[in-house]
């Protein structure tokens, strides 16, 4: 990476954000005289295609998430919200010379985006849009560019690729990062195309002329993925179609990524490689909008051809049934989902995967095995054999299941991981066994129920540290504990062997709450109107077998994440969504300052006249002969109340409303 070159996530998103926003506001039909795919070459890392702009734009003006942007109570917030992304992405325009405003009323047929990567240079981005009805708007918002961007110091320039003119622009260097860029254009075909680079471009036009093989149309895991998904979807044309290769995405990233981030990429690129995860070749679908009686529709496919080597061994996915809703999870939950994994055939095939990820090379072979016999043997540890007395008492069944606590703080969401047992008496023996020697554990009575809640250890009066010799992380750092005052990675986790399940949830008091249910209340998640109602969707899609479930309710999943953004509480959370944002950006590393809120969300109106807006949803997944298979769906709200009806009439109140804290 070049001195003063910006922050790789900011000058990826820059670079797609004008004609990305084109995808996110609105059938396969040909762009221009030929498919798109058959336009991007093999070495498209990601592609994503709107067919029929109109009818897309029109069908999403349906969804109720469409009316909840558009209902009066979000105007305050949605215009603040594009003037702060009008200020973040305003580099968009510097270097493009076009306004996401002009784009989006371009085209007229097609669009199309494709990541580009062919393992040398930088990655390229273009975008083909068709214009057919709108040519002289196309030619207007071209001369447009041009006098902006010569404005701005940027030296024009023409290049013929095939009978056909490539304009130019060489941009001067970034007054902040020092960068320069290049900016290129094209009208052909009543199609318009635009990137980042000039011989990228060139190589896509000259795919106009049919004359080349290397496409993305012959990429087996694409073909793949289009076909499993249209057999799926019958006579259902898609709004979008997409695809990403992971690994050649990952690389390309990594390109325009710091030399200690690339080094850090290209060390854990390098584990999955070895431990077989490349079997995951790719990974698209359809996603419709309003269609086929769904608010939103997706079918998503990973292509992932066996036979399977090392680690990936791991992801065995045996079909399960309905997998329904067991008697202890509460019919209040926001989400519910579960499915079968081979968790016994997991543990035996993780050794590769720990190895290559906490050793330093060939010599750290069998280093899991190591730290397997040290539990064993460690007269001062639990003494415990992790596959004998644990891992094999238990079951396929995993099942997840989150809710939150009112008033809203940063810790309010709760999640909750239910691991089948096989021989419960044998599995809460081994589990009580490796926890009762750890000081960081405390026991937590509960009716008749043995909870083990992991507590912050007691200050020190100086640092300790631990070093395990050769099990490093972090790719080359040692493995240390140091500074004891930082506390357990899950300061209020807890685990609890009951009612045919390994409990482990982020907080106690979820799994008291399930234990009680399992107790007290006979009433069951199936029995709920919404609950019903998704199941029905599931089956009239052919969501029978399979290997796994989700059901969400969007309303109450959503709220957490919701009220701490309108707070600014949202570097602070440790909701599912507040932890990969902290992780991306940076804050949640030991001792880091907490960052700012990426955007101000303050002038959002309050959760009850946004939660009307949002309907259950739901998901099945099941095996296919080369992969995987997944269809989501979201439903239409019935009605304003947020009060769950049972099908025995019923009714599940609200939660009480409190204030965020």
């Amino acid at each position: 990476m070049r001195p003063g070159r910006a922050d790789p996530l900011t000058c990826f998103s820059s670079r797609i954000v004008a004609v990305a926003a084109l995808l996110a506001v609105v059938p396969v039909v040909a762009l221009g005289a030929r498919p798109s795919d058959q336009l991007f070459p093999s070495s498209t890392t990601a592609y994503v295609s709107v067919g029929d702009w109109p009818e897309l734009r029109e069908s999403w003006n349906k969804t109720q998430l469409s009316e909840l942007m558009t209902d009066p109570v979000m105007e305050p917030f949605a215009d603040d919200l594009r003037r702060q992304l009008d200020e973040r992405f305003s580099v968009t325009e510097k270097r493009l010379g076009l306004s996401m405003d002009e784009l989006k009323d371009l085209p007229t047929g097609e669009v199309s985006l494709g990541y580009i990567y062919g393992g040398r240079g930088e990655p390229s981005l273009v975008m083909l849009a068709d214009v057919t009805d709108n040519i002289d708007a196309a030619e207007k918002m071209m001369a447009d560019v041009r006098k902006k961007l010569e404005e701005r110091g940027a030296t024009r320039s023409t290049r013929d690729a095939n009978g056909v003119e490539i304009v130019l622009y060489e941009l001067p260097p970034d007054e902040e990062t020092g960068e320069r860029g290049t900016a290129a254009y094209a009208l052909h075909d009543a199609v318009l195309a635009v990137a980042d680079s000039g011989d990228t471009l060139a190589s896509v036009l000259a795919r106009f002329k049919g004359e080349h093989k290397d496409t993305l149309s012959t990429v087996k895991p694409y073909t793949a993925i289009m076909a499993s998904c249209k057999e799926a979807a019958g006579d259902l044309v898609p709004h979008i179609r997409w695809f990403v290769d992971p690994f050649a995405l990952v690389d390309a990233v990594q390109v325009a990524s710091p030399p200690e981030e690339q080094q850090q990429a290209a060390a854990m690129i390098a584990t999955l490689k070895k431990t077989g995860f490349t079997a995951i070749q790719g990974a698209g679908g359809f996603i419709n909008a309003y269609s086929d009686g769904f608010e939103l529709l997706h079918r998503t496919k990973v292509y992932a051809p066996g036979p399977y080597e090392s680690s990936m061994k791991m992801l065995s996915f045996p079909d399960g049934g309905k997998l329904e809703p067991q008697v202890w999870v509460p019919i209040d939950v926001a989400t519910y989902s579960s499915f079968h994994i081979d968790i016994l055939n997991a543990f035996d095939n993780f050794g590769p995967l720990f190895d290559n990820l906490f050793g330093e090379g060939e010599e750290d072979e069998g280093l899991w095995e190591d730290v397997k016999q040290s539990l064993i043997e460690d007269p001062y540890g639990p003494q415990v054999d992790l596959r004998e007395e644990i891992f094999v008492h238990m079951g396929t069944r995993v099942t997840i299941i989150s809710d939150y606590e009112l008033p809203i703080t940063p810790t309010s969401q709760r999640r909750l991981i239910a691991i089948e047992a096989k021989n419960e008496p044998s599995l809460l023996a081994g589990v009580k066994k490796s926890l009762e020697v750890d000081e960081t554990v405390e026991i937590r009575k509960f009716r008749d129920h043995t909870i083990w809640e992991m507590v912050e250890p007691e200050a020190t009066e100086a640092p300790i540290e631990i070093q395990i010799e050769g099990l490093e992380t972090d790719f080359g750092s040692s493995l240390e504990v140091d500074e004891m005052d930082e506390g357990v990675a899950l300061p209020n986790a807890a685990v609890c062997v009951a009612y045919g399940n390994l409990f482990i949830a982020s907080h106690p008091e979820i799994i008291e709450k399930i234990l009680a249910k399992a107790d007290d209340d006979a009433r069951l998640l199936s029995d709920t109107v919404d609950y019903q109602q998704v199941l029905e969707q599931r089956d009239r899609v052919d969501g029978t077998g399979g290997f796994g479930i989700v059901f969400a309710r969007l309303d109450e999943e959503f709220r957490a994440n919701y009220e701490l953004m309108r707070t600014g509480q949202m570097p602070q959370s440790e909701t599912g969504l507040g932890t990969v944002l902290n992780d991306m950006l940076g804050s949640n590393e030991p001792g880091a300052v907490p960052r700012e809120s990426e955007f101000d969300a303050s002038k959002l109106p309050e959760y009850q006249a946004v939660r009307r807006y949002m309907g259950p949803s739901g998901a099945y997944m099941k095996n296919d002969q080369d992969g995987w298979f997944i269809v989501g769906y979201l439903l239409t709200r019935q009605g304003d109340s947020p009060a769950v009806l049972t099908a025995e009439g019923t009714t599940q109140p609200e939660a009480s409303e409190a204030p965020v804290e």
